[in-house]
């Protein structure tokens, strides 16, 4: 051997420049793996029977783990194999799992530094050298459980910065390639599914983004009985809103603006000012306004429960009304909602005196479109009375719709604001 001792423990268990077949038993290998598997510290005695002899203990299983390690000293040399107070311990300077995991973190900080290239290149160096399971001839093992969970764990980030890093740097393929790899190894892992559906969107897939977040909402609801997170619906609404297989042809922008901290509310006779530390956000969505002058835009605002989305918007519709615009606001609620109910709320409160009209419209078609031409061209009609209501009164200032809590709305209050959206896109209104 060299005077470097590597131990590989991903795959089959393996010391490089080492013959165990020298150690003429398969209890010495056991007690070298779970070893490996804290390398450099040390294992209780305790531990190392208990991992050693799984039944039939021997007379004095101490005595016999003594001769054990004196054998892996033999072929290793006595200075790897070390016994303390506290029990055995094995000394390497290289193991395959320690460099997944430093490359890992290498990845991740490359990431968070903005070097998106190195960030990808240190990840999929740590993906190829763990491409393989953790101790595969010790797949039963109890003791390896634990460690296998962990060094699963910094696989799937590994993947997850491939993936971002591939995505924010054009290659939609490789993004791709490297999500559904990581939902192959956990179909519940939400966030390789944002990444998966933004690689889709980015490749010019919309449909198939569509169905690889059907896929895992079926087995959320199937096998953990619960939906989606509100950050996996929203990017699936906004996908449904510009997606033109979807809601036909679209010419627009969706935009996201992700909301991180909260910012204050500040009232002053009844009327919300713009909130303390939120002038950007406040000039993105003026911005994205004044934009849809020329084509429909679409913003989708995100973030943690309790970041402050919803005091945004209602500052940001404050200020809108100020200057005369038409703002609509209503909300979806889960599971609660008739079709349309978001949009006929909003009505109902602005235009008081289409009200009743409105819902006359509404009560023409209720319930989710089916598949046949007659309920297509149903839904189709309510959409146009409600886009000439809205034509009639919509100021010169313009016309701004407003649904809180959009991934919870019915999905014909999603169908409409895709056909209004589309609407815009061709007519140049707003």
């Amino acid at each position: 051997m060299g005077e470097q001792l590597r131990v590989r423990v991903l795959g089959e268990f393996r010391v490089e420049g080492a013959d165990l077949t020298r150690l003429r038993s398969r209890k010495a290998r056991t007690l070298l793996k779970v070893l490996a598997l804290q390398l450099g510290r040390s294992v209780t005695v305790d531990a190392l029977i208990d991992a050693v002899w799984t039944d039939d203990l021997p007379a004095d299983p101490a005595r016999d783990l003594s001769v054990l390690a004196s054998r892996a000293r033999a072929v290793l040399g006595n200075e790897r194999v070390l016994r303390g107070d506290g029990g055995y311990a094995l000394i390497a300077e290289w193991c395959d799992r320690d460099e997944v995991v430093a490359l890992t973190r290498e990845a991740a900080r490359r990431q968070g530094s903005g070097d998106i290239s190195g960030a990808r290149v240190a990840a999929e160096a740590a993906l190829t050298l763990g491409a393989s399971q953790l101790l595969a001839d010790e797949l039963d093992a109890e003791w390896a459980r634990g460690p296998r969970q962990e060094i699963d764990a910094v696989i799937a980030e590994a993947r997850g910065i491939a993936a971002a890093a591939a995505l924010a740097s054009g290659q939609a393929g490789d993004a791709a390639v490297h999500a559904r790899a990581a939902l192959a190894h956990d179909p519940f892992d939400e966030t390789a599914l944002r990444l998966l559906m933004r690689a889709h969107v980015a490749a010019g897939r919309p449909a198939s983004a569509l169905a690889a977040y059907t896929q895992v909402r079926e087995q959320l609801a199937d096998e953990l009985g619960v939906r989606p997170s509100a950050e996996t619906e929203v990017l699936h609404d906004s996908i449904v809103l510009a997606d033109p297989g979807a809601v036909g042809a679209f010419d627009g922008v969706v935009h996201t603006l992700d909301i991180v901290d909260a910012g204050d509310v500040v009232e002053v006779d009844d009327a919300l000012v713009p909130l303390v530390g939120r002038e950007r956000e406040l000039a993105l969505l003026d911005a994205a306004f004044e934009r849809s002058r020329r084509r429909a835009e679409v913003v989708v605002v995100t973030g943690e429960a309790g970041a402050g989305k919803t005091h945004l918007i209602d500052s940001w519709a404050a200020l809108a009304r100020a200057r005369g615009v038409l703002v609509l606001a209503g909300r979806g609620h889960r599971g609660l909602d008739l079709a349309l109910q978001p949009v006929l709320d909003a009505l109902a409160a602005a235009l008081p005196s289409s009200a009743l009209a409105v819902e006359v419209a509404g009560s023409a078609w209720i319930g989710v479109p089916g598949p046949s031409a007659t309920a297509a061209a149903m839904q189709q009609d309510v959409f146009n009375e409600l886009d000439a209501t809205l034509r009639s009164v919509a100021p010169p200032a313009g016309l701004a719709v407003v649904v809180d809590d959009v991934h919870l709305a019915d999905p014909v209050t999603i169908a409409w604001l895709g056909s209004l959206l589309r609407r815009a896109a061709t007519t140049n209104s707003r």
